[in-house]
């Protein structure tokens, strides 16, 4: 048998319920084949310029249910309070997505919003390096005082989606707050990981016989 130029090449693929994913794919020369002995060889698997390599990326999802307890900023005793959520560095404060805010509740010091669910996407970032910044203000006609914030950070519920952290958390005093924050805030929290795809590099290994 003439096997000169002659390739032989398997494709190795991951199978999901709706798509097939390429793993990698490997082409042998079959001309050491042509022997008449039995081969036993490893090959490097190799990723098409087009193809993708599966890259974890993580999905945040919020909803700032309740606070209790807060500043006074009216001159009634009460506040308009409303809350804001961005993810930021933990280390630096730096938010890393842009903030969502929550309705505003009027002449309370406890309000309820159960907010919407904020769902921020595509996070490369680690998420013991990432936390939760929520930020309660009172609400004026043309400012808004800030009333507390409280840090969660991601690795209270990092993990899968059934992974959630519904806790309280104590407000602390930020910006130029004239009095110490009081009260807390009530936050339903949840991070679950999943697969982006890139560009699939050289890995893996393949054999034969």
């Amino acid at each position: 048998v003439h096997a000169t130029g002659v390739e032989l090449e398997l494709v190795v693929e991951d199978s999901d319920v709706v798509a097939i994913d390429l793993i990698g794919m490997v082409k042998v020369p079959l001309a050491p084949f042509t022997d008449g002995c039995i081969h036993r060889d490893w090959y490097h698997l190799q990723g098409k310029q087009s193809d993708k390599e599966v890259v974890a990326k993580s999905v945040v999802r919020v909803s700032v249910r309740a606070a209790e307890g807060l500043l006074a900023a009216d001159r009634g005793g009460t506040s308009d309070p409303y809350a804001e959520a961005e993810l930021v560095v933990l280390d630096t404060g730096k938010p890393i997505k842009k903030p969502r805010k929550t309705k505003t509740i009027k002449k309370t010091l406890d309000p309820v919003w159960n907010s919407e669910e904020f769902v921020w996407r595509d996070i490369t970032e680690a998420a013991d390096t990432l936390g939760l910044r929520v930020r309660v203000y009172d609400k004026d006609m043309l400012t808004s005082d800030a009333l507390g914030e409280a840090t969660i950070p991601l690795s209270v519920c990092s993990g899968s989606e059934e992974e959630d952290d519904i806790t309280w958390h104590e407000l602390s005093s930020f910006g130029k707050m004239k009095k110490d924050a009081t009260g807390r805030v009530r936050v339903r929290l949840s991070v679950e990981a999943q697969i982006e795809k890139e560009q699939m590099k050289a890995g893996g290994t393949s054999s034969l016989g």
